[in-house]
C-alpha cells in the first residue's frame, strides 16, 4: 500500500470506525510524520481487539519502523520483536531490526560495539534464509561484514545479492570496488560489464575511469590513490565509505579529464550513503 491507495480508501463511503482509524493512521505514515503515527496507533491498539495476527504484526512493524525513525532504536526494536513473535518468517522484519542494532552498535565501541554487531547479522542471516532471493538483505549483510573487516563474507553476501531476482545496483558498487582494492582488475571487469544491464550510475562510470587506467597506464597516481584509500578502510572505523572520494579527486585526475571528475565527484557526493537500507 502507499499513500495514494489510502488517500483513495478515505472517499470510499461506508467506511466503519476501524476502517477511518486504520486509513488516517496510514495516511500519518505514508507522510513520514512518525510521531503522530504512533500515538494513533496506540489508541487504535486500545480502542480495538481481536485483530488477525498478520494485522497487528504490520501495526507493531509500523511502530518500530516509526520509533527508528526517530532514533528510538531501543523501542523500535521492543515493536520489531513484537512483530515477529507473531510473524518468525518475515524477512523484512527482521531486516530492519538488523539496521537498528547495527544503529546501536554505532553508539558503543569495543565488545559492546561486536555484540550489536553479531545480533544485526545474526538478523540477516535468519532473513536471507528464509528468503534466499532477498537481495536488500543481502545487501545489507554485505554492508555489515564490510564494517567489520569481513571481506571474503562481505563479498559471498553481495554476489548472493546480484542473483538475486532484482538485482541490487549497490551491490555491484561495492563488489567492483572490493576487486580494484584487491587487485582483482579482471573480475571486477567482469561486474562492471554485468552491471550496466541495470540503471547507469555515477559511481559506475568513475569505476570504469578508474579501471581503465590501472589496465592501460598503471599511472602512479592511481596505485597511491589506492593505497590512500586503504589505509582509509582501516582508519575510520564508523560511518566509513569504501572510497575516499576527496582524496581520489586530488590523484586521479589529470589535464585531460580534471573538469569532467569534478562534474562527476560532485555527482557522486550527491548521491546517497551506500548505507543499509530498510523497508517501509
Amino acid at each position: 500500500m502507499n499513500l495514494e491507495e489510502v488517500k483513495s480508501i478515505r472517499k470510499e463511503s461506508g467506511l466503519s470506525d476501524y476502517e477511518t482509524d486504520m486509513a488516517n493512521v496510514l495516511e500519518e505514515y505514508y507522510k513520514n510524520r512518525y510521531s503522530k503515527t504512533i500515538k494513533m496507533y496506540k489508541v487504535i491498539l486500545r480502542k480495538y481487539s481481536n485483530f488477525s495476527k498478520d494485522k497487528l504484526s504490520s501495526i507493531y512493524y509500523q511502530m518500530g519502523y516509526s520509533y527508528a525513525n526517530l532514533n528510538s532504536f531501543y523501542k523500535a526494536l521492543r515493536y520489531y520483536k513484537n512483530a515477529i513473535e507473531l510473524t518468525p518468517y518475515d524477512s523484512s522484519t527482521l531486516n530492519n531490526m538488523a539496521i537498528c542494532y547495527e544503529d546501536i552498535a554505532k553508539l558503543h565501541s569495543g565488545t559492546d560495539k561486536e555484540r550489536f554487531y553479531k545480533k544485526a547479522i545474526s538478523c540477516l542471516l535468519k532473513a536471507v534464509t528464509y528468503n534466499p532471493d532477498y537481495g536488500l538483505g543481502w545487501y545489507n549483510l554485505g554492508n555489515f561484514y564490510d564494517d567489520i573487516g569481513k571481506l571474503e563474507k562481505a563479498e559471498n553476501a553481495y554476489i548472493m545479492s546480484i542473483r538475486c531476482t532484482k538485482p541490487n545496483l549497490k551491490s555491484y558498487i561495492n563488489l567492483i570496488e572490493y576487486y580494484i582494492v584487491s587487485n582483482r582488475y579482471q573480475e571486477a571487469g567482469e561486474y562492471l560489464k554485468k552491471s550496466k544491464k541495470l540503471k547507469s550510475h555515477p559511481i559506475l562510470k568513475m569505476l570504469e575511469i578508474v579501471l581503465a587506467k590501472l589496465n592501460s597506464e598503471w599511472n602512479f597516481s592511481i596505485l597511491k590513490s589506492i593505497e590512500i584509500i586503504k589505509k582509509t578502510q582501516n582508519n575510520k572505523q564508523d560511518n566509513f565509505q569504501r572510497w575516499s572520494f576527496d582524496y581520489l579527486l586530488d590523484h586521479i585526475k589529470d589535464k585531460n579529464e580534471s573538469t569532467y571528475l569534478e562534474e562527476l565527484f560532485t555527482a557522486i557526493q550527491k548521491d546517497e550513503e551506500l548505507n543499509p537500507v530498510g523497508n517501509n
